[in-house]
């Protein structure tokens, strides 16, 4: 995945090296598996997402993984999996 991290700014040299700490002030690398995954600010909101819409939360070490198991919390009906795709999108 290829968002424009701070980690991911540092290696195209946009940013400094010292510059490479997650916007949140955790202490972190800002790299896109920490934001979504790992963060204790942000990584935390997907288990608000999943109380808000009824859905099981959903524990994973991967973005790919995290995707596959919250679009399937949703069960079988079609509509359901693409809202959840939405949301996770």
């Amino acid at each position: 995945m290829r968002l424009p991290t701070k980690e991911n700014l540092v290696t195209r040299g946009i940013l400094p090296s010292a510059a490479h700490y997650c916007v949140s002030g955790c202490g972190g690398v800002e790299s896109t598996q920490h934001l979504f995954l790992s963060c204790s600010t942000f990584g935390s909101l997907w288990s608000l997402v999943s109380s808000l819409i009824g859905s099981p939360a959903v524990s994973s070490q991967t973005l790919p993984d995290q995707f596959v198991q919250f679009t399937l919390s949703a069960g079988g009906l079609r509509a359901r999996r693409s809202f959840m795709q939405l949301i996770w999108l």
